[in-house]
């Protein structure tokens, strides 16, 4: 969509003959208008569009304080301040992370959290079907640099596959996650969401 935002914008400036930062402000206000009907219009929101990508972000006006980093999170991080973190969580994002990147994540952690802050994380794992192997190998590295033991991690699964009520992937969730590979050809997965929490001075260096 972000490529067809900057063709479209593109397109009445040519047509109208208007300047596109004219455009770009009535789109922006557009999308601001749109976004505060959302929000049951009690908030106050400006659109930003960027002028290379189209991408675009919203804002509440009354979190000015509020900085966005675009960036993969690691010791290296600028403008974040040592041991200033009360928490730092994630939800779907550490499964995600390359194998050779997650050191960097850790340390990250042990930087950024103050001494007794926590680190809370929702974890997307293959528990069974597609996948399932390489899952468990990278989910018992990821706990073991929380501080937590890889057996209590094995009695956890082993009593979660007994567990009529575990929560499983929905066939809504599969539907979008093959896209446009055919029903048949797609592998099925069990796939649960692993809950950790660990304080800084639990973490483990990779």
């Amino acid at each position: 969509m972000n490529r067809e935002l900057l063709m479209l914008v593109d397109a009445i400036s040519r047509e109208k003959s208007v300047d596109l930062e004219v455009v770009f402000a009535a789109v922006e206000a557009a999308l601001a208008s749109a976004s505060k009907k959302l929000h049951g219009g009690e908030v106050d929101i400006r659109v930003s569009v960027d002028r290379e990508t189209g991408e675009y972000e919203t804002f509440r006006r009354q979190c000015p304080d509020v900085r966005f980093v675009r960036d993969q999170f690691s010791e290296s991080t600028d403008g974040l301040e040592p041991r200033s973190f009360d928490c730092i969580y994630s939800i779907s994002v550490l499964e995600h992370i390359p194998d050779e990147a997650l050191p960097g994540v850790y340390a990250g952690l042990a930087r950024f959290l103050k001494p007794e802050g926590l680190t809370v994380n929702a974890i997307d794992h293959v528990h069974k079907g597609a996948g399932a192997e390489p899952h468990y190998r990278k989910l018992v590295r990821m706990i073991s640099g929380f501080g937590l033991l890889q057996q209590d991690l094995d009695r956890m699964l082993g009593t979660m596959s007994l567990d009529s009520e575990t929560y499983y992937l929905s066939a809504e969730a599969h539907n979008r996650w093959r896209g446009t590979v055919p029903y048949e050809q797609f592998p099925m997965r069990i796939c649960v969401s692993i809950q950790t929490c660990a304080r800084a001075d639990a973490l483990v260096p990779m």
